[in-house]
């Protein structure tokens, strides 16, 4: 079996659905999909459909897809929390390089969030920060 870790695709999530149909182990599962047990038993336990009527429990391979799909974290964690991106902002606008805005995000007790110097890069350089960078935004790289 592959070392590389690749997330299930819809196909093969329709294939888990119609095997536990036909009460197939999941050993046998595993092997026919050429993954690891452990992969079919943690799909099945995070993404088993729980209904108050009986007719509609069990797992659903449409349903399971769109469950792991949304639980996927879109975007980098700047851009997430609009707090943290505009505290950097402040900071490149004061031309502080990325090095000393993670050092006192570090520093900072009263926000717990902190994040790499490479983090603030990948801001910097990616879509929102080039967006704001039209504003007047800078970075300038830290020699010691």
């Amino acid at each position: 079996m592959a070392r590389n870790y690749r997330h299930l695709s819809l196909e093969e999530r329709d294939t888990i659905m119609r095997m536990r149909d036909r009460c197939m182990p999941v050993g046998r599962i595993a092997a026919e999909l050429r993954r690891h047990p452990a992969t079919i038993y943690r799909e099945l336990r995070r993404n088993f459909f729980y209904d108050e009527d009986a007719w509609f429990r069990g797992y659903f391979g449409r349903v399971a897809h769109r469950k792991a799909a949304s639980r996927r974290v879109c975007g980098g964690k700047v851009n997430r929390d609009r707090e943290l991106a505009a505290r950097i902002v402040e900071h490149l606008q004061q031309c502080w390089s990325p090095e000393q805005i993670a050092g006192r995000l570090r520093l900072d007790k009263a926000n717990p969030i902190t994040v790499c110097h490479e983090t603030i890069y990948q801001f910097v350089y990616g879509t929102e920060g080039r967006r704001q960078a039209g504003r007047g935004l800078r970075v300038s790289r830290w020699q010691p």
